[in-house]
């Protein structure tokens, strides 16, 4: 079992080092708006209980503390950056019974789960001015095929 919490673990320090990544997106692509999103939350116990059956040590892989972490992280990076943030991390947390509803397995998004990061995405990308009727087309219209 440490080997798979070993190979599990990412380093925060490498996280925050993501501001390298955004460096690199913006000096290629300068007008490109990018949208930090933190982890979501993590349901210890539910990570628990679908622990393999060779693992006693009855501790999760992953711990919705840790999850804090690097959301506090994300949210520093994406400050640093002068980017918006979606704090998907305390924002489930605002649910009741986030838990079980909005993640299927402690970890995983279940569909309340997927809905709620996504109406945030439509929200922040309202704010930022970007929409379907503010966006330029890619390709005509499908109908202009037809």
């Amino acid at each position: 079992m440490k080997s798979l919490l070993l190979r599990l673990f990412y380093p925060l320090c490498m996280y925050q080092q993501r501001k390298c990544i955004y460096a690199c997106i913006k000096k290629i692509w300068p007008s490109t708006i990018v949208i930090f999103i933190t982890p979501p939350p993590v349901d210890d116990e539910a990570r628990v209980r679908l622990l393999p059956e060779d693992d006693t040590s009855g501790l999760p892989e992953r711990k919705n503390e840790v999850a804090g972490e690097f959301a506090k992280a994300c949210i520093a990076v994406a400050k640093d950056c002068s980017s918006p943030v979606i704090d998907i991390w305390s924002k489930m947390q605002q649910m009741p019974d986030w838990e079980k509803s909005a993640l299927s397995d402690g970890l995983h998004f279940a569909a309340l789960g997927n809905k709620v990061l996504f109406e945030e995405v439509l929200q922040e990308l309202k704010v930022l001015g970007l929409s379907n009727e503010t966006l330029p087309a890619d390709a005509p219209p499908v109908e202009s095929f037809l």
